[in-house]
């Protein structure tokens, strides 16, 4: 047990900023947690390293000689473990201390358990609120990211779908937008804000709510294809590229689009990874 008890550090500011947070959501957010307090500035270095450790009652000499850097990640983990549970014990909520995205700050943070936050992973409100713009398909259970598009009837090649509608804007504007608006949404930010395809290294073609088009999972062999029609306002139709039998699950390459500069680099782009070999080899039979 470390040398310090997180009710006392913490309550009861801890408990009127999780009602703050709760009840007006605009302030910073890391995945599903919302910043409370700022414990240690920023920015991350060998002296903020130190307040932290003495924050917590820990003497900062432990940092000293060969294995400072080690010794201090250790003691990170444990002083991270026993705010969790010390908090969870006293206030029956779950609080984290870790640094901020924005300013590198060392923080403690409050999980929202609301229920509706949850939603997203149940399929009846997937369905209830997804756009149904492609026929001859539904979203099931069971794709390669937990859900996925799949045939609901034998589809010819080279059929068309649907089409992609949408608002044309600039990267960097969507970029901003997302920061701005999608804070108050919490973990609904990920599925209520826009939906977009690339058009060009800086454009997107934008829809403000959540299409069959977004449980498409990725494929480097792909089943269906984006073609984009030359007319005015910007649309993208939805062809499949060979027959697909009715129970398949329909593929994108979502790297065939001109997707903006620095995308693969961001951590939220770790869904494009490869479809398993067997499920590569099964398509490749249905070809």
């Amino acid at each position: 047990m470390l040398p310090f008890n997180s009710a006392e550090l913490f309550l009861p500011q801890a408990t009127q900023g999780a009602y703050r947070a709760r009840t007006h959501p605009n302030g910073e957010v890391l995945s599903d947690m919302y910043r409370l307090l700022t414990l240690v500035p920023g920015p991350s270095d060998k002296h903020q390293a130190e307040a932290i450790l003495e924050f917590f009652g820990i003497t900062p000499e432990c940092l000293s000689g060969d294995h400072g850097r080690e010794r201090f990640w250790e003691l990170v983990s444990g002083i991270r473990q026993q705010v969790f549970q010390q908090m969870l014990l006293a206030t029956g909520e779950e609080y984290r201390v870790d640094w901020s995205r924005q300013d590198q700050s060392f923080c403690l943070w409050y999980r929202h358990r609301d229920t509706r936050r949850e939603a997203t992973r149940d399929l009846a409100f997937v369905r209830q609120h997804t756009l149904a713009n492609l026929s001859g398909a539904g979203i099931r259970e069971g794709g390669i990211h937990g859900f996925g598009l799949f045939a609901t009837e034998d589809l010819p090649p080279n059929h068309c779908l649907g089409s992609l509608d949408g608002q044309e804007i600039h990267y960097d504007i969507y970029e901003r937008l997302h920061y701005q608006l999608g804070q108050g949404l919490g973990r609904l930010r990920t599925y209520f804000f826009m939906e977009w395809n690339a058009i060009s290294e800086n454009m997107l073609l934008a829809r403000p709510f959540r299409t069959y088009y977004s449980y498409i999972n990725h494929s480097r062999n792909p089943n269906l294809k984006l073609i984009l029609k030359p007319t005015k306002p910007v649309c993208l139709e939805v062809h499949t590229t060979r027959f697909i039998p009715r129970d398949s699950e329909l593929y994108l390459d979502y790297t065939e689009e001109k997707l903006p500069l620095g995308y693969f680099q961001q951590q939220t782009t770790h869904y494009l990874r490869e479809v398993p070999l067997d499920w590569e080899e099964r398509l490749a039979g249905e070809a």
